[in-house]
């Protein structure tokens, strides 16, 4: 017997992505740009199709084919967002990924599907990660911690050092979860200890914290 596919219901899609696109847009867009966001229908059906793909478990379309789908949809929309770099679309992509992730967590069958979805990247974490890493392995990551996400114009460097740091630190900590997992997890302690400035001692007793449990 087939398993019949999985299609989310648009208004509960509508509701993840919207606040995916306050995630995205809020402290970097322009008046009325994240408005056009949410209108430009050909980007929020690309992050749909990925969605469900990655819920179905065939990773058809892929991350990058989602987008450069995204990339493209902009350019041809008369709502055409300025400077929409990939750091922007990332933290479109996996915030939508990372909240549509709440409804299926304890689902084994469907949640190991988000094994493939990469973190957000944010500011907060950024610097978390980095701080965590260097404690683990007594050396940076191939990432700047002060970059700005959304100014990234490529997966390439930055991204995925930044990805390849979070699953190191998973691996060595011997964490059972995935990057997204860890993302909720650590979240809230990244915000406290890399707000207004970096707190090394509690990111330290927090990543010992995350060794022995």
């Amino acid at each position: 017997m087939v398993n019949k596919r999985i299609i989310i219901d648009d208004f509960i899609f509508d509701f993840y992505y919207e606040m995916a696109v306050n995630d995205a847009m809020n402290r970097v867009s322009k008046e009325g740009e994240k408005k056009n966001l949410i209108d430009i229908s050909g980007i929020k059906n690309a992050v749909k199709e990925y969605a469900e793909s990655i819920i179905n478990g065939d990773n058809n379309p892929s991350f990058d084919e989602t987008v450069n789908k995204i990339i493209e949809e902009n350019n041809k929309s008369n709502k055409k967002i300025d400077a929409f770099l990939f750091g922007k679309i990332q933290k479109l992509i996996n915030m939508t990924m990372k909240y549509i992730y709440v409804k299926y967590y304890d689902n084994p069958k469907i949640a190991k599907h988000f094994n493939k979805c990469d973190a957000p990247m944010d500011s907060y974490m950024m610097k978390f990660v980095f701080e965590c890493y260097k404690y683990f392995f007594n050396e940076k990551p191939g990432y700047d911690k002060y970059k700005a996400w959304s100014t990234l114009e490529n997966k390439e460097g930055e991204y995925e050092n930044y990805q390849k740091a979070i699953d190191s630190i998973i691996s060595i900590s011997g964490l059972k979860i995935n990057r997204i997992m860890f993302d909720y997890y650590y979240w809230s302690r990244a915000k406290e200890t890399c707000g207004e400035r970096i707190l090394k001692e509690e990111i330290n007793k927090t990543c010992d914290f995350m060794h022995k449990s």
